[in-house]
C-alpha cells in the first residue's frame, strides 16, 4: 500500500518538473526571439538603413567585439626584388687606339619601364699628334613619351613635382642598387571598403614590401567580417604582405608602434613609410620611383583624382591633397612619428605635391561600393560622424532621415553628390585614357565593372558604349 502511494507521489513530483521545464524553456526561447527582433545596432528594417544616435546603443553591446584574429608578434618581410628585373645595365668593350690595343669597358644604366629605344654606341675619331686615336661614348637613354632623366627613371608627375616646387637640389636624386623596403599604412579599412582596398593593393603589390591594415575596431562591422574577408578574399594570395593590426582610433601613431614592434630590425632609417587612408589608390609609377631613388625631396603628399560612386564622376573640386610619403628617419626624428603633423601643414613650401590637374598623384574613389554597401557606410560614419557645420553628410541625416537603396541609386543616376544637391562632373574613358582609372582597373575591367560603368544611368543620358572603352 505504502509502495502504490509513494509511487504516486513520485509519479506527481515528476510530472510538476517536467511542466516547470517546458514553462522555463519556453520563456528563455520567448526572451531569445524579442531580443533577436528589437537589437538597436541592427540598420536594416524592410529595406531602409535608419540613422541612430550612437548614444542610444547599448555602450556594454558595442564593447563585446570578438576578433577571431591576434596581431602577430613577429613577421618576416618578403623581399624578391632585383635591380635587373627593372634596369638595364648595358656594357661594351672597346679599342680607344689604333696603334696600341687598348680597351675600355663603357657602362650605362637605364629604367627598362621608361626607355624606348636599345642604347647605341656611338663611334668618332680624330687626329692627335699624327695618329688617329678613336673614342667611343654611350648615348643617352632614349626616354619614352613622359619619361625624363639620365636613365629615363623619372616619370612626368615626379619630374612635374620637383620642376613646380622650385627647391634648389644640391644633391639630386639618385638610382640605387638595392631597393628601399616600403611601407605601406592604410588606415581605418572596413569591410565595405575591399573593393577599393584590392584596387589599392594590386595597383602597388610589385613594389611595397609590407601592407599594415588598420581595422578599426570602434566599428562594429569591422573585425570579423574584415578577417572573413582577408581569409577567403583576394587578400589571401598576397597575406606574405599584409599586417593586419586593430586600433581603436587607427592613427598613424599607434599604428606604426605595432608595426615597429613587429618588425623590428626589419625596418631601416632610409626605408620608405607611405601613410592614407581607406580609397585612396596611389599612382604606381610615383611610389616605384621613391623605391628605387635616393635623396628625394620629403616628404611628399599626393594631390588625388576625386572621383564618386565610381570612375564615371568627379566631384567638382577635382582633386583633394591626401596621403604622404617620407623615409623612415624623417618620419619619427621631424614628425615624430605622426603623419598629422604633415597633413596639416599642406601649405608647407617645403613639402611637395605629387601630381596636379593634368597629370594625378593617384584616385580618391569616394563611395565607389554597390547602392547596399553605399548605405552601410552611411549607417557607419552616421555614428562617427563630426560637429562640423559644413559637413553635407551631417546634413543629408538631418534632411532624410531614412535612405533606402532607391534614394542612392537616384543619386547615382543623375550624377547628384551624396547631399543630394551638388552636381558632379560626368567623365567617359574616351576622354581620359590615361588617368580614367588605374591600370589595374583598367586591366580588368570586367572584374570592377560596377565603379567604371554606371549601370543606373539611362541610355539617353549617354551611358558609355562597351566598344568606346
Amino acid at each position: 500500500m505504502h509502495f502504490f502511494k509513494n509511487r504516486r507521489i513520485f509519479t506527481s513530483l515528476t510530472s510538476l518538473f517536467f511542466i516547470q521545464l517546458i514553462l522555463i524553456l519556453g520563456f528563455v526561447y520567448f526572451g531569445a526571439f524579442v531580443n533577436s527582433n528589437v537589437d538597436v545596432s541592427e540598420p536594416f528594417s524592410n529595406g531602409n538603413i535608419k540613422f541612430i544616435n550612437k548614444d542610444s546603443v547599448d555602450s556594454s553591446k558595442s564593447n563585446k567585439i570578438h576578433h577571431q584574429y591576434s596581431t602577430p608578434t613577429f613577421m618576416k618581410l618578403v623581399n624578391n626584388d632585383q635591380f635587373s628585373n627593372h634596369f638595364l645595365r648595358i656594357q661594351k668593350e672597346v679599342t680607344i687606339s689604333s696603334d696600341i690595343t687598348e680597351k675600355l669597358h663603357l657602362q650605362k644604366i637605364c629604367f627598362k619601364e621608361g626607355v624606348q629605344a636599345p642604347i647605341e654606341l656611338t663611334r668618332a675619331s680624330h687626329d692627335v699628334n699624327n695618329k688617329t686615336e678613336y673614342y667611343s661614348d654611350l648615348s643617352a637613354c632614349i626616354c619614352q613619351p613622359e619619361w625624363h632623366g639620365h636613365a629615363c627613371s623619372e616619370p612626368e608627375i615626379i619630374w612635374r613635382a620637383f620642376i613646380a616646387s622650385r627647391q634648389p637640389m644640391s644633391n639630386p636624386p639618385k638610382i640605387i642598387k638595392h631597393p628601399h623596403n616600403v611601407f605601406y599604412i592604410i588606415e581605418g579599412v572596413t569591410s565595405i571598403n575591399m573593393e577599393t582596398l584590392e584596387i589599392q593593393m594590386l595597383e602597388l603589390i610589385n613594389i611595397v614590401n609590407l601592407f599594415v591594415i588598420c581595422d578599426l575596431i570602434k566599428v562594429e562591422d569591422s573585425s570579423i567580417l574584415m578577417k572573413h574577408q582577408m581569409n577567403k578574399g583576394f587578400l589571401q594570395s598576397f597575406k606574405d604582405q599584409i599586417l593586419l593590426v586593430k586600433d581603436e582610433t587607427c592613427s598613424s601613431g599607434n599604428v606604426y608602434r605595432q608595426m615597429k614592434k613587429i618588425l623590428g630590425s626589419q625596418i631601416h632609417p632610409l626605408d620608405v613609410l607611405i601613410y592614407g587612408h581607406r580609397d585612396e589608390i596611389l599612382n604606381r609609377k610615383a611610389v616605384k620611383y621613391l623605391k628605387w631613388h635616393s635623396n628625394w625631396p620629403q616628404p611628399l603628399r599626393f594631390r588625388l583624382k576625386w572621383n564618386v560612386y565610381g570612375f564615371f564622376f568627379q566631384h567638382p573640386d577635382k582633386t583633394v591633397i591626401s596621403s604622404i610619403a617620407c623615409q623612415i628617419n624623417v618620419f619619427e626624428q621631424i614628425y615624430g612619428s605622426d603623419a598629422n603633423k604633415i597633413q596639416s601643414n599642406q601649405n608647407s613650401p617645403t613639402i611637395i605635391t605629387v601630381g596636379d590637374l593634368n597629370h594625378i598623384g593617384g584616385w580618391f574613389c569616394e563611395f565607389c561600393h554597390q547602392p547596399i554597401d553605399i548605405i552601410r557606410k552611411l549607417h557607419l560614419d552616421s555614428k562617427i560622424i563630426t560637429n562640423k557645420s559644413n559637413d553635407p553628410l551631417k546634413e543629408t541625416y538631418h534632411r532624410k532621415p531614412i535612405i533606402n537603396i532607391e534614394f542612392v541609386q537616384n543619386l547615382i543616376q543623375h550624377g547628384l553628390y551624396i547631399d543630394g544637391k551638388l552636381q558632379l562632373k560626368k567623365l567617359q574613358h574616351y576622354n581620359d585614357v590615361k588617368y580614367f582609372s588605374p591600370e589595374s582597373v583598367t586591366k580588368d575591367r570586367w572584374k570592377f565593372d560596377n565603379i567604371v560603368s554606371n549601370f543606373f544611368s539611362k541610355w539617353d543620358d549617354g551611358l558609355e558604349n562597351d566598344d568606346d572603352y
